[in-house]
């Protein structure tokens, strides 16, 4: 399992690409359980089909779902829990799509109501695992996951360049990807006890 340095079990979240086959393949390697995303967005389609006009929605089932997800945390305590995605996520995201103008003033104002409402009562991560794909992702909304992180989680996230491994069915990748994360849990006040 993995524990804190002062006794407690390691929270992680993962973000980025892949994040639900990493985390399975982290709990997987170190023990623990794997919280998924919340209930599927109802709006995807018609947001994916028509972000303009179905964006407030959509984001604001995104950011609702932290709620869900937060629960699933709490209940999971005591034991190791690998969160796959993370409420940032929506809050990063709704923030792009108002800064392009497509959310307007006062729905960015209720969104982030929700999201500082989560983000008291949401236990934040021990490590946050972040899988970037430099070319593969907008470039507004890697540039505030870059600000996000750099101001707000530097101590406790580590990045990784995602278009160096392939996770998903490379053997070797994944025991490297997983050697190098190991290798950085104890900067992070993360130990790795055998069970």
């Amino acid at each position: 399992m993995l524990e804190t340095i002062d006794g407690r079990y390691a929270y992680l979240a993962i973000t980025g690409s892949e994040r639900q086959f990493t985390a399975s393949l982290i709990a997987q390697t170190f023990g623990g359980v794997v919280i998924e995303d919340g209930k599927e967005n109802p709006y995807l389609r018609d947001y994916v089909l028509d972000s303009t006009n179905w964006a407030f929605r959509y984001w604001t089932e995104a950011l609702s779902n932290g709620q869900e997800q937060m629960e699933k945390i709490v209940k999971a305590l005591p034991t190791t829990s690998v969160v796959a995605g993370w409420f940032q996520e929506a809050y990063l995201g709704a923030e792009a799509q108002y800064r392009k103008g497509v959310i307007t003033p006062s729905e960015w104002e209720a969104l982030a109501s929700i999201y500082t409402v989560l983000s008291r009562n949401l236990p934040q991560p021990d490590l946050i695992v972040w899988l970037d794909k430099p070319d593969g992702h907008d470039g507004l909304l890697r540039g505030l996951y870059t600000s996000w992180f750099e101001t707000n989680a530097s101590d406790s996230m580590c990045m990784f360049d995602a278009t160096r491994f392939d996770l998903g069915t490379r053997e070797s990748d994944q025991h490297e990807f997983l050697n190098r994360l190991e290798h950085r849990f104890l900067g992070h006040g993360i130990v790795y006890r055998y069970s």
